[in-house]
């Protein structure tokens, strides 16, 4: 998994996420992370498609939680922070269980 997001702006941050499996992308999205008045949402593109509906931010700390309850999966949103450079995203169902990565921040390719 390579997970890469801009910076923030104007109140909005773009991400790209790609999964690998043996060398081979086999599933990607987009995101966009926009802080309003009123909320910061995180919306999620998979394979370019905008979902239905925003996964608002519930809880910032050592762990960011963006839930959902509406949605049928994922309905959490989970990026825990490992170290300095070192973050644990997983996306979870009702149960509290589903998927999860360990990235690292590495240079960004030119």
């Amino acid at each position: 998994m390579r997970e890469q997001w801009s910076g923030p702006e104007a109140g909005v941050m773009l991400g790209t996420t790609r999964f690998f499996r043996d060398g081979a992308l086999v599933d990607w999205e987009f995101a966009r992370l926009e802080e309003t008045d009123s909320a910061t949402v995180l919306w999620p593109y998979p394979k370019g498609v905008r979902s239905a509906r925003g996964f608002p931010l519930v809880r910032a700390g050592a762990e960011v939680v963006f839930e959902n309850l509406a949605h049928d999966f994922p309905v959490r949103i989970v990026y825990r922070k490992l170290g300095p450079d070192h973050v644990a995203p997983r996306i979870e169902g009702r149960d509290g269980q589903g998927p999860g990565w360990e990235l690292r921040r590495v240079p960004c390719p030119t």
